[in-house]
């Protein structure tokens, strides 16, 4: 295998866990050589570096090797990508437009797709034709049919009472999933001690002192997940670990499940569910503690303490973590003389804006974002090419009237040649309304149901929940402030 990273060409290979039933054609082997046979028939055997993601959905771009890829585009380290089909790249229609029409031509990188006979130096504009936007569509309906049959699966799994969760409490053991949740006796007596000493009035934060000061393991150490013999400084229990144990209902012998909805298929977008939509199971495992034991927890924990009050008064907004300096790429936050402003802490800096500057200048782009897609909602309500047709049908008999004029001599070769052009044009102009007309219409409810969850989610002023489900990050330079939108909206 050829991995050399002298070369600009880049194979990007994926396989998820669901293609195991789409046949051995989609392995990483078989990929690897049908991209090795293309490049010496038609890239004079160029030498390439691999981007594999095994084990990864196409279904959105949260992969490491793909972005990855990615990066190395932007610093001008690859500038021809091929892959298998499009599938391979991601069954996201939206996504993968972005990247082939605007992002990769952008970069100068040019993208090959074997299977689906697409090559962006030979396209026109670099765009999809109608057969290969055809197909990109089938991928982004695949992992929507996909994912309602498991939807559907899974729901009726979590009514009848039947795991389907991957993670296990702290204190149990789960050797079937049809038999649930078994008492891990070591680890239940420690679970017992946590909530013991909640009971006698201990704070989280003292809990977790009192577990560090005796060397007991963690419960990343006793599950074997990030394991280690000696106890380093890092590897501690912390308030939080102890505060998650405390709030888990599962300790009282009750299961709970779909506790979380994605809001689109496929998207790390997700929000958590009211209680009449979880499934929950009373006695479904053998309990640790009482649940009037596990109430009286609740009500202690709840009561916030003189440092939580504090914290919520000083550092607490709702662009927090998300703004970033424009200069230096560090994220800012609000300086400690003056809370209403949001500053760059790198020495020397000196780059800031007011906290009401700042959610004004974010709400900008949300307002026209609103505007743009309400337009499109508009539109797609009613698609209708009939006079793009019919122009072309005009255009395609002037065609044909001046190749009969230059036959006959009453056109000359040059005008000819130049209308020719002209009438060529247009007609691509024409044709790009249509298809881009046909594929909204194609995404249909699915576009329509990302379109209207953007609006039902950016209303009114800028909340906390707009900042977390709509805005992936805030940058803020001399030139103004940008907002870059979580992927898929």
């Amino acid at each position: 295998m050829n991995t050399t990273t002298t070369g600009r060409l880049a194979f990007y290979l994926r396989l998820s866990r669901s293609d195991g039933t789409e046949g051995e054609s989609n392995s990483i082997t078989n990929q690897r050589k049908l991209l090795e046979n293309y490049t010496k028939d038609n890239l004079e055997n160029r030498p390439y570096t691999e981007y594999v993601d095994d084990g990864y959905s196409g279904a959105n771009t949260d992969r490491p090797s793909f972005q990855r890829l990615i990066s190395d585009c932007r610093m001008g380290i690859v500038d021809t990508i091929l892959v298998k089909d499009l599938s391979r790249f991601g069954r996201d229609y939206v996504a993968v437009n972005d990247y082939i029409e605007q992002i990769f031509p952008l970069l100068g990188v040019r993208f090959i797709s074997i299977l689906d006979h697409f090559d962006s130096s030979a396209s026109q504009d670099g765009m999809l034709d109608m057969c290969s936007s055809v197909m990109n569509l089938v991928n982004t309906y695949y992992v929507h049919d996909f994912s309602q049959k498991i939807k559907a699966s899974r729901t009726a799994m979590m009514r009848r009472g039947v795991l389907t969760t991957k993670f296990t409490p702290l204190g149990y053991r789960c050797d079937d999933r049809d038999k649930g949740w078994r008492i891990e006796e070591k680890e239940a007596k420690l679970v017992r001690r946590i909530f013991d000493l909640a009971l006698d009035g201990k704070p989280n934060g003292e809990i977790a002192r009192i577990l560090n000061a005796e060397r007991i393991p963690t419960p990343m150490q006793l599950t074997g997940m990030g394991y280690s013999e000696t106890f380093e400084e890092y590897i501690q229990w912390e308030s939080g670990v102890v505060g998650s144990i405390l709030k888990n209902e599962s300790y009282t012998g009750v299961l709970i499940q779909r506790k979380t909805k994605a809001l689109i298929p496929g998207k790390n977008i997700i929000r958590r569910t009211r209680p009449d939509e979880q499934f929950r199971h009373e006695g479904h495992h053998e309990p640790i503690v009482s649940h009037e034991e596990w109430e009286k927890v609740q009500e202690t924990i709840s009561k916030p303490t003189a440092s939580d009050i504090k914290v919520k008064k000083t550092v607490n907004w709702i662009l927090k973590g998300k703004v970033r300096c424009g200069i230096c790429n560090r994220t800012m936050s609000k300086a400690r003389e003056n809370r209403s402003r949001i500053a760059c802490q790198r020495p020397g800096c000196g780059n800031y804006i007011q906290e009401e500057e700042l959610n004004m200048a974010v709400m900008q782009p949300i307002l026209r974002k609103r505007r743009r897609t309400l337009e499109r909602l508009k539109a797609m309500e009613n698609i209708d090419t009939s006079i793009e047709e019919n122009k072309i049908a005009e255009l395609r008999k002037a065609q044909a009237d001046d190749y009969e004029g230059y036959i006959n001599g009453s056109l000359d070769g040059e005008e000819f040649r130049q209308r020719k052009e002209r009438i060529r044009a247009e007609i691509n102009g024409l044709e790009k309304n249509i298809r881009e007309k046909r594929e909204s219409q194609m995404l249909g409810d699915e576009q329509k149901k990302r379109m209207q969850w953007f609006l039902d989610h950016s209303k009114g002023e800028l909340t906390q929940q707009m900042a977390d489900e709509i805005i992936d990050k805030v940058i803020v330079s001399e030139d103004g402030v940008t907002v870059l939108f979580r992927e898929g909206l």
